[in-house]
C-alpha cells in the first residue's frame, strides 16, 4: 500500500506525531487535537467554535476534549479578576504537558461571546510526518534534570509529579535544562557535606523543591559568576598576563 502526499506551499500544519500515535487516545480525540493545532498560535478557543467546525455533536466534542485534558494535551485555566472568575484560557500542545504546573480550572463556562474569526490560511506551518522519537522510549526533560541531580548529589529522586512541578515552573519562566544543571552543579559544590548554622546538613537540602524554588534565578547568577571566575583561573598564564596588560 502506497501513501500519496500532495506537495503544498501553503495551508499546512506542523505538529508532532507524538499525540497522533498515542495509543491511549481515541481517533476522535486525536482528530480534535489535530484540528486545534491547525489554528494560529494566538487563537482564542471556544467550545462552540470547535463544535461548529465538526460533524460530531457537542457531547461528542466535550468527550474528546475531556480525553485530551486527562492525558495532558489540553489545559484549561480560569483566573480570578477582581474576585470574579475571568475568561477561560486554553493551552493546547501536540505533546503532553505537566499539568501540575498549572492552576486548576474551575469548570465554570466562559460568558464571553465566541470569536467569529476564521483560521488563517496564509503561510501556516507544515505537517511533519517524520517520527522523531518512540513514544515508549522517550526520555523527558524532567528525567534528564532528575538524573543529573541524582548523579551529582548521590540521590535517588524519582520522576514524579511532585518533583516535576518545580522543574516545570522554571521552564515556564524561560529557564533551560542547562540552567538547571548549572544550578545543580553549583549548589552541590556549595552545600554537599557542609553543616549549616541551623545544624542541618547541606546535603539534605539538595532536592528539587529547594533547588528549583523561587530563589532559582539568584542561584543561577551565582553559578554563572563562579563558572566565569573558574574559566579565568584556568586560562594559561600568558593569556592572563595579556588580559591584565590590556587593563592597565
Amino acid at each position: 500500500m502506497a501513501i500519496q502526499r500532495v506537495k503544498r506551499k501553503t495551508n499546512f500544519t506542523i505538529m508532532s506525531n507524538y499525540g497522533l500515535k498515542d495509543k491511549r487516545m481515541t481517533a476522535k480525540a486525536k482528530g480534535v487535537l489535530a484540528y486545534m493545532l491547525t489554528l494560529p498560535d494566538d487563537w482564542i478557543f471556544y467550545e462552540s467554535e470547535i463544535v461548529k467546525n465538526m460533524k460530531d455533536g457537542r457531547d461528542s466534542i466535550r468527550s474528546a476534549m475531556r480525553e485530551l485534558e486527562s492525558f495532558g494535551y489540553l489545559v484549561r485555566q480560569q483566573e480570578r479578576n477582581g474576585g470574579k472568575f475571568d475568561k477561560v484560557d486554553w493551552l493546547v500542545s501536540d505533546e503532553p504537558l505537566d499539568t501540575t504546573a498549572f492552576s486548576p480550572w474551575t469548570g465554570n463556562p466562559s460568558t464571553v461571546k465566541p470569536a467569529t474569526g476564521k483560521p488563517s490560511t496564509e503561510n501556516p506551518p507544515l505537517l511533519s510526518t517524520n517520527i522523531t522519537k518512540d513514544l515508549n522510549n522517550k526520555i523527558s526533560v524532567y528525567e534528564d534534570v532528575i538524573q543529573h541531580l541524582n548523579k551529582k548529589a548521590d540521590k535517588s529522586f524519582k520522576n514524579t509529579k511532585s518533583n516535576n512541578k518545580h522543574i516545570s515552573a522554571r521552564l515556564n519562566e524561560g529557564f533551560t535544562v542547562e540552567d538547571m544543571k548549572l544550578v545543580i552543579d553549583y549548589t552541590v559544590s556549595e552545600w554537599k557535606g557542609k553543616v549549616f548554622n541551623n545544624g542541618k546538613n547541606g546535603s539534605d537540602y539538595l532536592r528539587p523543591s529547594t533547588l528549583f524554588n523561587g530563589k532559582f534565578d539568584e542561584r543561577l547568577q551565582l553559578a554563572k559568576e563562579k563558572s566565569s571566575k573558574k574559566q579565568v583561573r584556568e586560562e594559561p598564564k600568558e593569556e592572563q598576563d595579556s588580559v591584565l596588560g590590556g587593563l592597565f
